[in-house]
């Protein structure tokens, strides 16, 4: 009984401190694991949401700075709408072996600093996925679920809904300089619900940031089994800013954003430049990838084991220190955490924040988050400003609980950025 116990609350952690804290959305537990990335496989910029029996799959990537290949475990949990864990047991879930290992990883070459790149696919011949709905995908240490090292999140969902949104300037007068609103309609003609006030649930996600998540959106009106989500106060969100940016693909010379880079010791050391707060700035149309970050350099050709890491360091002056909260460098690059390893740390001689982390070289966006003590809440706005034109991707999720059903089916997905004609403006 106490194994089962341990057992439970192990896969159960993620969730649990993302709940108290509002902070983990994809905790790391080991200090070596870096560069982790989860989305769509062969797409590098994309979220982590396939549709059910496609061919499509989700891939983790990460590297480990151990001097030693480890062997890591993975197992697969079904999750709610809330991401609190599922009734569902696991034969009810996944096909397949339950339990399994990572494919060994492979080298850095070419580096200064050793480390070992794992990726890993899902379905795949081991095991494969029988619902829609919310997974977290949990990585420990050789078949010791009492060892963990990461969790990350992912969805999988069945197109039994039409979707229709618009994402676009708040058209209330309060909101206009500030706020996005995103309309949307959900079509519920193939489904029986019995109840779609208490039967589905919605998760409107900017940008797939889910500490920024609406949960608690219903319908303005139905009509003919359609679900009218038009309330103008209800469905506005923050514009925020676009992300800031610097590049690392060539550690020869400082590229954009960066002061200067110098080696020492063995390791490379990049000075971005000084930052600003942009609370009271005007906006500036400055494209990005909201967030994301791409693993690149300028010298080879297998991106993912020759390119090198880097001590990275942020700069933010401030005159004086925010007493009512802490300030994180946040992004993907970060794996949307707020933690000790992205918490800056003021500096009273220099009068600025600062952080350093450790960074695969590539291409960055970052934001900078301020974080109540009290509320532990997650805010952009703070440093960073917002604004109705800035350009940003509204992720809809419509789960559905049938009247009898155990879980939530995801059954409607779908992804509307504010900029009709936005193009991608990564280049090599």
């Amino acid at each position: 009984m106490q194994k089962k116990s341990c057992l439970l609350f192990i896969l159960l952690l993620p969730v649990l401190l993302f709940a108290q804290e509002t902070l983990q959305v994809n905790p790391i537990y080991k200090n070596t694991i870096h560069s982790v990335k989860m989305g769509v496989a062969g797409w590098e910029i994309s979220y982590p949401v396939i549709e059910l029996y496609s061919e499509s799959q989700v891939q983790l990537s990460f590297d480990d700075l151990s001097d030693e290949i480890q062997d890591y475990t993975y197992k697969i949990v079904h999750c709610n709408a809330d991401w609190s864990r599922s009734d569902l047991a696991e034969n009810e879930y996944l096909e397949g072996f339950f339990e399994n290992q990572i494919p060994q990883p492979r080298a850095s070459f070419n580096t200064m600093r050793k480390f070992y790149h794992y990726e890993l696919k899902l379905p795949n011949n081991d095991v494969q996925l029988k619902v829609s709905g919310n997974y977290m995908l949990m990585v420990y240490n050789d078949f010791n679920i009492n060892e963990p090292i990461l969790s990350q999140r992912f969805s999988v969902y069945e197109s039994k809904t039409q979707i229709f949104a618009t994402a676009k300037r708040s058209i209330l007068a309060k909101y206009s300089k500030t706020h996005q609103q995103v309309d949307f309609r959900v079509d519920l003609q193939t489904l029986e619900i019995a109840d779609p006030f208490s039967d589905i649930t919605i998760a409107v996600v900017q940008n797939n940031i889910w500490p920024l998540a609406r949960t608690d959106l219903k319908p303005q009106f139905v009509q003919n089994k359609i679900l009218i989500y038009e309330d103008p106060d209800e469905n506005a969100y923050r514009g925020f800013n676009e992300f800031r940016m610097f590049d690392t693909k060539n550690l020869d010379y400082a590229g954009a954003g960066i002061a200067k880079i110098f080696f020492e010791d063995n390791d490379y050391y990049v000075r971005l430049l000084d930052d600003d707060d942009k609370r009271f700035k005007v906006y500036l149309n400055e494209k990005d990838i909201n967030g994301a970050y791409i693993v690149r350099n300028r010298e080879y050709d297998d991106h993912d084991v020759d390119s090198d890491y880097s001590r990275v360091y942020f700069y933010l002056p401030m005159p004086e220190p925010l007493t009512d909260g802490d300030l994180y460098i946040n992004g993907e690059l970060c794996n949307w955490n707020l933690t000790e390893r992205n918490k800056m740390e003021y500096n009273y001689e220099k009068k600025a924040y600062q952080l350093m982390l450790i960074l695969k070289q590539g291409y960055y966006n970052y934001h900078y988050v301020f974080s109540n003590k009290q509320q532990k809440d997650y805010d952009p706005q703070r440093i960073e400003g917002s604004h109705f034109e800035t350009e940003n991707n509204y992720l809809i999720y419509v789960y559905a609980r049938p009247f009898g059903s155990e879980y939530d089916h995801l059954v409607g997905f779908l992804n509307v950025n504010t900029v009709e004609d936005n193009q991608t403006i990564y280049e090599e």
